[in-house]
C-alpha cells in the first residue's frame, strides 16, 4: 500500500456530508431535502420534529452507510442529551426502523450519556443492537467517551464536531477543529513520503502523515463551512483574534482568513 493509499484509507471517515461538496455531487431531492435540515437545524431548532426526521432519514437510505454517520451521530447525540426528557417517546418512534438504521441511531444516544439515555440502552432489546463491532470503534459495554476530548487524530474527530455545531451553533465545536490546524506543523509530509511503501514507514512517519491528513481535512472543511454558515466565519475571526490557541494552528487560521475574508485579513508576518 502506497502512501496516497494510505492516507485513503485514513480519511475514509472524513466524508463531511453536510458541506458545499454534497450539493455538488446531486444527491436525491428527499436526501438533499433532509441534509438541508440538518445543516441549518442550529439556526431554529425544532426538536419535536427529530424522530419524524428520524424515520424520514431511514426512509431516504441516508443511514445505509455506516461510514458516512459521523457527522450525524455528532448532531443526534447532541439533540439527545439537549431533550433528554423527550428520549423515552422519540425512541419509540423508531422502533419500526431496519436494525442497522436503528444501531446508529442508538449509538449516538449512547454518546449523549444521559440519565435517560442509559436506562434505555440497559433494555436488552436495545442493547443487543448496538453490542459488538461498529465502524466507529467504540466499546458501547463501556462509558461513552467524552466527545470534547476525543483523540484529534480519531477518523470521525472532525465530522462528529461539525455535527455537535449543527444541532447548537455552538463555538466550542469550531473551537476544536480550528485547535487540529496545530498540526500544519506537518504540512508537506505526504509529498515528501509520497511513492513510500507503508510497510516501510516508521510509527513516527505514520503518525506525521495521520496529523498533516487531520490538517488538511480540517482547513478544507473550516473554508468550505465559512463559506455556507456565517456564524463559523464570524467564530473564525474571533478565535484568531482572541482565542487561546496553538501559535502553530493561530498561524494557519490566519491563511484561512485571508481566502474567506481577503478585504479584512491580510497576509501579516507580525501575527
Amino acid at each position: 500500500m502506497n502512501i496516497k493509499l494510505f492516507v485513503s484509507v485514513f480519511l475514509a471517515g472524513f466524508i463531511f456530508l453536510l458541506t458545499p461538496l454534497s450539493i455538488a455531487q446531486n444527491p436525491p431531492a428527499d436526501q438533499m431535502e433532509l441534509i438541508k435540515w440538518m445543516l441549518y437545524y442550529y439556526k431554529q431548532p425544532k426538536p419535536k420534529t427529530f424522530p419524524i426526521k428520524l424515520n424520514a432519514f431511514s426512509k431516504a437510505g441516508l443511514f445505509d452507510e455506516e461510514k458516512r454517520q459521523f457527522p450525524f451521530l455528532g448532531f443526534a447525540s447532541t439533540v439527545f442529551r439537549n431533550n433528554s426528557s423527550m428520549i423515552t417517546e422519540w425512541v419509540n418512534n423508531i422502533k419500526d426502523l431496519p436494525k442497522n438504521h436503528k444501531k446508529v441511531i442508538l449509538i449516538a444516544l449512547w454518546l449523549s450519556n444521559t440519565k435517560e439515555s442509559n436506562a434505555i440502552l440497559k433494555q436488552s432489546q436495545f442493547q443487543s443492537i448496538i453490542e459488538g463491532k461498529n465502524y466507529y470503534n467504540f466499546d458501547t459495554r463501556q462509558e461513552p467517551p467524552n466527545l470534547d476530548r476525543l483523540y484529534k487524530t480519531y477518523g470521525g474527530f472532525l465530522d462528529i464536531q461539525w455535527g455537535r455545531f449543527l444541532a447548537t451553533g455552538d463555538k466550542e465545536p469550531v473551537q476544536l477543529i480550528i485547535s487540529t490546524l496545530e498540526y500544519g506543523e506537518h504540512f508537506g509530509t505526504i509529498e515528501k513520503l509520497k511513492g513510500k511503501d507503508k510497510n516501510t514507514l516508521s510509527d513516527k512517519e505514520k503518525d506525521q502523515i495521520i496529523k498533516e491528513a487531520t490538517f488538511n481535512s480540517a482547513m478544507w472543511s473550516l473554508r468550505s463551512n465559512s463559506m455556507q454558515h456565517p456564524l463559523v466565519k464570524k467564530y473564525c475571526e474571533e478565535i484568531y483574534e482572541n482565542g487561546d490557541i496553538n501559535s502553530t494552528a493561530k498561524q494557519w487560521l490566519g491563511v484561512l482568513l485571508t481566502q474567506i475574508n481577503p478585504d479584512k485579513y491580510k497576509l501579516d508576518k507580525n501575527k
